[in-house]
């Protein structure tokens, strides 16, 4: 089934995939993993460092496998982790901040990815760095979340694409910058607005669903496990192009948890609904063939059915490159990834018309892009 079949792994790329697997299965690293002197440790610290993964490597170096490091790549590696823990440590207080507002003014919100993640699913939650701080607020709050955060230090990341982002977009960015600085994402659509009259995020039945979730002394909504799956498999699969390994550990470690639990009927009608059912395919078709994880045997058999146009796809510049993909590639891929034509058509209808707005903006709107096609 895997549209990996015949790809050759480099040294650094085998080694990767072999530690995480064994921290993730709670196995030791396989006899597979290819001999010290034939690894670019270079190119494995950028590995690392690109898909976040320094934590989790670092748990897999137990016993022998210590030995198939050099001792200065194991201190390279520690560095990384350190810097990702801080950054982790810094945003979670940012979130409380945030948090204590929207609680006191009575702002519902839920919180998204990277910090409920890392506590819900990781033994420790320092194993999973994030680099922001990701929030669904209704829309019809932003100019009143704007203004609070604006009370507590936020700006807009980018002022002049704000006018764009809230007429083709789901989110805007908006940086901390009293004291360190922290990236806060506010989210009330998905990246799929851009074509989709119909929204995972802004669905009524999607916040009536939501549920506490205790964050070390105070509570906070999340999705809905079912949600939660499709909402991660739009953003690995639409914000990502499926680069990223650490998202892939996400919902490997999700489905682990929670994979028994699912009702998959309700997964399948929400992801084709919303517009995401491809994306959704896909990115547990990878899950499996990057980490092994547990997607159930009737869900592969359906995955594999429709597999032809991952065969399009350039799976391992994807999966396993070093840096994000071009533009190019993150435009092409998106395409094929929408389900239908009449879809195709509306997003190319809002890139057209939110194209010229962004041009010569800088590098940020490389980002903003991403949400289009």
């Amino acid at each position: 089934m895997s549209p990996t079949s015949g790809m050759k792994l480099s040294p650094e790329e085998r080694l990767l995939l072999d530690l995480l697997r064994s921290v993730l299965h709670h196995q030791p690293s396989g006899s597979s993993c290819p001999g010290p002197d034939l690894v670019n440790w270079d190119k494995f610290l950028s590995l690392a460092r690109y898909h976040r993964l320094a934590p989790l490597l670092l748990q897999g170096l137990k016993g022998e496998a210590y030995d198939l490091l050099p001792a200065n790549v194991v201190d390279a590696l520690r560095t990384q982790a350190l810097e990702g823990k801080a950054r982790s440590l810094l945003l979670l207080e940012g979130l409380r901040d945030v948090a204590r507002e929207f609680h006191h003014i009575g702002i519902p919100f839920i919180v998204l990815k990277g910090i409920t993640l890392a506590k819900d699913l990781y033994p420790d939650d320092l194993l999973r760095p994030y680099v922001d701080v990701d929030i669904l607020i209704r829309r019809s709050s932003y100019e009143q979340v704007k203004s609070v955060l604006g009370g507590i230090g936020y700006d807009l990341a980018e002022p002049r694409l704000e006018g764009d982002k809230l007429a083709h977009f789901g989110e805007v960015e908006f940086v901390r910058r009293v004291g360190p600085p922290i990236l806060l994402d506010l989210h009330w659509d998905t990246v799929l607005a851009s074509w989709e009259p119909h929204s995972l995020l802004a669905s009524e039945e999607t916040w009536q669903r939501c549920r506490d979730f205790d964050l070390g002394g105070f509570s906070i909504a999340v999705l809905a496990p079912e949600e939660l799956l499709v909402y991660l498999a739009l953003h690995l699969a639409f914000h990502h192009v499926f680069s990223g390994l650490l998202f892939f550990c996400d919902l490997f470690l999700f489905l682990q948890k929670y994979g028994n639990q699912l009702d998959w009927q309700r997964v399948y009608s929400q992801a084709t609904r919303f517009g995401g059912r491809r994306a959704l395919e896909d990115t547990l078709a990878f899950a499996n063939v990057l980490l092994d994880a547990s997607v159930p045997a009737s869900i592969l058999r359906q995955i594999e059915a429709a597999s032809l146009h991952r065969g399009l796809f350039p799976v391992r510049r994807l999966l396993l490159g070093a840096g994000p993909p071009s533009q190019g590639i993150e435009r092409y891929v998106k395409f094929l990834l929408i389900d239908d034509m009449s879809r195709r058509a509306r997003a190319l209808r809002t890139w057209w018309a939110s194209h010229k707005r962004f041009i010569g903006v800088g590098k940020t709107t490389s980002r903003s892009k991403r949400s289009s096609v």
